[in-house]
């Protein structure tokens, strides 16, 4: 079973993707429903559906705005999009799914993060054990 969570970090709240709310909180739920390859593979209606999110009044507003090129982003991938269009094989023609492009990135930060915390704790009970 997939896990619903996600780590929305901090410096969120200051970047541009914050001028617009819809846009914003668009950008939350796909980052809790994203697979571990960083995609949501899901139509906006089931997007909707699944995070009881207006379509009409949230969703699609916040999807076109995250996937326009945002030259103030921080991260230059996709032009600074904070979503891609999912493409598939054979699928030129699909209107759905998006890929995250800075997930990796993020992902590697939580794991080097989740290591040091890790690291420090045994750290410490190691010098509470040789005291």
């Amino acid at each position: 079973m997939a896990q619903l969570f996600g780590k929305i970090f901090q410096q969120m709240y200051d970047s541009t993707v914050c001028e617009d709310w819809r846009a914003m909180v668009t950008f939350q739920q796909l980052i809790v429903l994203a697979n571990e390859n960083g995609e949501v593979d899901m139509t906006p209606e089931a997007i909707s559906r699944r995070t009881n999110i207006p379509l009409k009044d949230v969703i699609l507003p916040g999807l076109k705005k995250l996937m326009e090129n945002d030259k103030l982003s921080r991260s230059k991938a996709a032009g600074g999009a904070r979503i891609i269009p999912l493409k598939r094989d054979g699928d030129d023609d699909r209107e759905y799914g998006w890929s995250i492009p800075t997930f990796h990135h993020y992902t590697f930060i939580i794991a080097e993060e989740q290591k040091r915390k890790a690291n420090a704790e045994r750290q410490k009970k190691w010098r509470e054990k040789h005291k």
